[in-house]
């Protein structure tokens, strides 16, 4: 079956922009319906509260990762490849976004060694770090089991020891970027469009936070993070993954630096040049990871939005917020969401026949998905972490804080 390029009536092609920024309007506007109150975090006024711009671009960059992926799954139909896009746009869509995720992560954890003067109680961060990630990732992986069961048919397609070794690399976590067959389905990743990678690499940074503590000082941490990202910018090139990744979280850890160092880009103009650097990364190159000039391009962008630039509002709007809160549901989940939504018949059967209709459908898939996230969070999410800060015996309040610091 050919794949339709095009709507002849409407000359909408799969690849055209303008339908990315639709989808991204509907979710934010179905987020400010009061029944998304659900998710929203209390403010504790004794706690200082971190820059509420990077809850709304992590809400962002989740959906715009969804996005890619909705594209992504379109090609696959008609042409069985899941993988690289012919559209920079909806390339960059997945990498960029997923680029600054681990930007992000790197200013959280940077930052926060820094304003404890690298003395951070470790051992209580990584029982939080577990209880933010496992509980959701798990039930996402279980539930990957179960489709898998039913597409193998229910029956042990592969030695008993193969099987265990699967599911055993699927539970960790992560670690170890298990992106692996499943009972013989060599497919079993895309039924979650294949995200969970990143939180391997997530992981590998957590574990660096014991020996960055040594020189996360306040007398030397800007010099500290300049260096990393000066080093890893000269080591990164397209053939040499690992540098290039730590480019990304030393961006984050730059950031971070600038940011206790009291740099602030609040106004119109950092606003401009904010979307002018993120525009000219994702226009120049149909790639992010390995490509120093777009790394910086999108470190440029993102340093002015971890300094509290709005972009003139748009991230600080209580929708996202609200999607920021709930952004590590909606990127775990996308997958389950995809793979559920265009198997159901009465979908398929309309979905695929022109690029329009698709669109439409992905508008859809996408509601869905941040309806269901908005569950996930509250059920699972939320009282996981709430469960890890009574282990490690923290308070209330800082619960509340913790809720929104440390949301992916």
């Amino acid at each position: 079956m050919d794949q339709p390029s095009y709507c002849d009536a409407c000359s909408v092609s799969i690849y055209t922009t303008w339908p990315y920024f639709v989808v991204l309007a509907a979710v934010l506007a179905v987020m400010t319906l009061p029944a998304f109150s659900h998710v929203d975090e209390p403010i504790n006024p004794g706690v200082a509260r971190r820059v509420q711009s990077l809850d709304g671009l992590r809400g962002i960059l989740a959906l715009s990762v969804v996005v890619h992926h909705l594209v992504t799954a379109y090609k696959y139909h008609f042409d069985g490849i899941w993988g690289w896009l012919p559209s920079g746009f909806y390339n960059q869509l997945g990498e960029a976004s997923v680029a600054m995720f681990f930007m992000v992560t790197g200013y959280l954890f940077w930052r926060r060694l820094v304003v404890d003067d690298g003395r951070t109680d470790l051992p209580r961060l990584y029982v939080g770090r577990f209880f933010r990630i496992a509980p959701m990732y798990l039930v996402v992986v279980l539930c990957m089991f179960a489709v898998v069961a039913h597409r193998t048919g229910y029956r042990l397609n592969v030695p008993i020891h193969e099987l265990m070794t699967s599911v055993g690399r699927w539970l960790a976590l992560g670690i170890g970027g298990a992106q692996i067959p499943l009972n013989g389905d060599a497919h079993a990743n895309l039924v979650l469009a294949g995200v969970t990678w990143t939180i391997g690499y997530e992981w590998a940074f957590y574990a660096s936070l014991v020996a960055l503590s040594f020189v996360a000082r306040r007398k030397i941490h800007l010099f500290v993070a300049a260096a990393a990202f000066a080093v890893f910018a000269a080591c990164t090139h397209p053939g040499l993954a690992i540098p290039g990744f730590c480019l990304l979280f030393a961006s984050g850890a730059l950031a971070a630096s600038l940011g206790v160092k009291g740099y602030k880009a609040e106004g119109k103009v950092s606003a401009i040049l904010a979307i002018a650097a993120l525009v000219a990364a994702v226009h120049t190159s149909p790639s992010t990871y390995g490509h120093v000039p777009q790394i910086v391009g999108l470190a440029i962008f993102f340093t002015i939005v971890s300094s509290g630039n709005s972009l003139f509002g748009l991230l600080t709007t209580p929708a996202a917020e609200r999607l920021g809160n709930i952004s590590y549901s909606v990127y775990l989940g996308q997958g389950l969401a995809i793979t559920g939504f265009y198997a159901l018949p009465f979908v398929r059967s309309w979905a695929y026949q022109t690029p329009l209709l698709y669109w439409i459908s992905a508008i859809a898939c996408s509601v869905l998905l941040a309806i269901v996230a908005s569950i996930s969070y509250a059920f699972i999410e939320r009282p996981a972490i709430r469960l890890g800060k009574r282990i490690t015996g923290r308070g209330r309040s800082a619960a509340s804080t913790d809720l929104k610091t440390c949301n992916r």
